[in-house]
């Protein structure tokens, strides 16, 4: 029988394969739309195919008990702030410089916040996972200092502490609400955010071409469907093991840019994945093999 951890692994690589096509999303829209827009846009769209869900399955909506409401909250302004400097990030620097920094900020935090909040040990695997994976992405993505890298690399930087956050209190939540229903509250800040922004701002609608609707699709399919199972993985793992196999998302993402664009890989890349994605598999497998096997009744 696979355990829930075995699941959970599964389902972050799943959800890591989906998080691939993220960089893509963002920048097909980033050529088109804002930030704020673009936000309101394909949350509107999650919504939209959430509450149209929910409806034909209400049993499956949960009422929020009034003593989550404060977490809830808590939860959601963390949430809102992690794609717009992400999306700054991917528009202003390399996509290689973005992933760096995200993923070693989102790490290194998840590596504390999971000991300090969760009280979390950390293993002589756990410390393997995290080192090939941070080497790993070392490798990928030599990091080139300019005058962008300040101020952007700082957001990409927020953005892996603030996604860590995200990550680690919807174990708070998962265990008392349904991974979708997480999902739409999730879009709500987005709307929210996206609105106010747009008002700040003075950021108008542009007329929508092709490649914007295409990242707006596929940031749709990314909330959901990737949304979901990183809910359903961190419910099931430790946030510091559940964080060392979301990198997976940088070998996905060079698979997808040598399928989408023609990106050669180079040698960097080939190493670097390999790194990571040993790292990744660390968990899964330790899991695998001490599994112990179900007993049948009356032996």
């Amino acid at each position: 029988m696979v355990s829930d951890k075995l699941r959970g692994s599964l389902a972050l690589m799943a959800a890591a394969l989906l998080y691939g096509l993220y960089g893509t999303s963002l920048r097909l829209m980033g050529t088109v739309l804002g930030p704020y827009n673009a936000a309101l846009l394909d949350s509107s769209v999650v919504i939209g195919l959430l509450a149209v869900y929910f409806l034909w399955h209400r049993k499956q909506w949960t009422a929020i008990h009034s003593k989550h409401w404060r977490l809830f909250l808590f939860w959601m302004i963390v949430a809102m702030p992690s794609v717009f400097m992400l999306f700054y990030a991917f528009n202003h620097l390399g996509m290689g410089t973005t992933y760096f920094l995200f993923y070693a900020s989102m790490i290194t935090f998840s590596i504390i916040w999971g000991k300090v909040s969760f009280g979390e040990q950390i293993d002589r695997y756990k410390l393997a996972a995290i080192g090939l994976c941070l080497f790993g992405l070392a490798i990928i993505y030599a990091i080139s200092f300019n005058r962008d890298l300040l101020l952007f690399g700082s957001l990409a930087l927020a953005s892996g502490v603030t996604t860590s956050l995200w990550n680690s209190y919807s174990k708070k939540l998962s265990s008392h609400y349904g991974g979708l229903q997480l999902v739409l509250v999730s879009a709500v800040g987005g709307v929210v955010l996206g609105l106010l922004g747009m008002l700040l701002a003075h950021e108008g609608f542009p007329a929508l071409q092709f490649n914007a609707w295409v990242g707006i699709g596929l940031n749709v399919l990314t909330q959901v469907g990737a949304g979901w199972l990183c809910l359903y993985g961190f419910k099931h793992l430790e946030v510091q093991v559940a964080s060392v196999i979301l990198p997976l998302e940088v070998v996905f993402g060079s698979l997808f840019g040598l399928l989408l664009y023609g990106e050669i890989l180079s040698w960097q890349a080939v190493l670097g994945g390999c790194l990571i994605a040993s790292g990744a598999f660390i968990t899964p497998l330790r899991n695998l093999l001490t599994a112990k096997p179900i007993s049948k009744s009356g032996a």
